[in-house]
């Protein structure tokens, strides 16, 4: 009796590389993200722009959620473009069979930042940005007299919170969605990476406004009680977890169910 030898395991094609298209998205996101960086906080800031209190203050544009939502989008951009042209150039590893084991290497770690927890939690991010500006500050009378005495207001404010989560979702829409799924995380996951920066945001925001003398980064805080600044904090906190769910479901519709986790 004769034995036939075992047919070795087919391997999963690997995911094809990066086209045109996905380095173009890459670069406008990197182009867009930092000449926010660049304009609005950066060298190129027109010094004859108003500065209130809180931004001359302690902490400066650290205590501007707003600025966390740019900055995270800016290297997010920068990363998710050196991975692309990295697996263009056939310098990343690809992605793992499901069940197997993960190459260690630089690239490796780039790309768990981007497919996994960032492409998660950055958006949602970003997301809560815009929405927070829109809703709570753009059309407050504060912020509309200073609108009136800066031409240019509106439209920087607009850059500053609709680039990001527009550059976000570009980006997490390109990836290929067999390295979303190698590098996929729990709902569980992001939405606990989500609450730590918030709380700790709400430390440090806290922090700055006790040094700068009672100066508030947004005008709708002025004359909050503490509860009203718990409640805020804690509306704004539903808005990031709930958008956290949402981008999580999309990622994993993308990745085909991959490995994202509801819970």
């Amino acid at each position: 009796m004769t034995r036939t030898a075992a047919r070795p395991a087919r391997m999963p094609p690997l995911p094809p590389r990066p086209g045109w298209a996905r380095l173009a998205v890459t670069a406008a996101a990197v182009a867009a993200t930092w000449f926010n960086m660049w304009v609005s906080f950066g060298p190129l800031r027109d010094p004859s722009r108003i500065q209130g209190e809180a931004m001359r203050g302690f902490g400066r544009e650290s205590v501007f959620y707003t600025m966390h939502g740019n900055v995270a989008a800016a290297v997010y951009a920068a990363l998710a473009a050196a991975l692309a042209g990295a697996e263009a150039a056939g310098l990343a590893p690809p992605p793992p069979p499901p069940g197997g084991a993960t190459a260690v290497s630089g690239w490796t770690a780039v790309a768990s930042v981007v497919y996994g927890a960032g492409a998660v939690v950055l958006t949602a991010v970003t997301l809560v940005v815009g929405l927070g500006y829109y809703v709570l500050i753009h059309f407050h009378p504060a912020v509309r007299l200073r609108a009136a005495a800066e031409p240019d207001f509106d439209l920087i404010m607009g850059c500053l919170h609709v680039i990001p989560v527009v550059a976000m979702s570009a980006l997490v829409a390109t990836h290929p969605p067999a390295r979303l799924a190698a590098h996929a995380v729990s709902v569980r996951t992001a939405v606990g990476v989500l609450v730590a920066h918030g709380v700790a945001y709400a430390v440090w925001s806290a922090v700055c406004v006790s040094v700068n003398g009672g100066h508030w980064p947004y005008p709708f805080q002025v004359g909050l009680s503490l509860g009203g600044h718990l409640a805020i904090d804690g509306m704004v906190m539903a808005v990031g977890c709930a958008a956290c769910a949402g981008v999580a479901g999309a990622v994993r519709r993308r990745a085909g169910g991959g490995r994202v986790k509801a819970a």
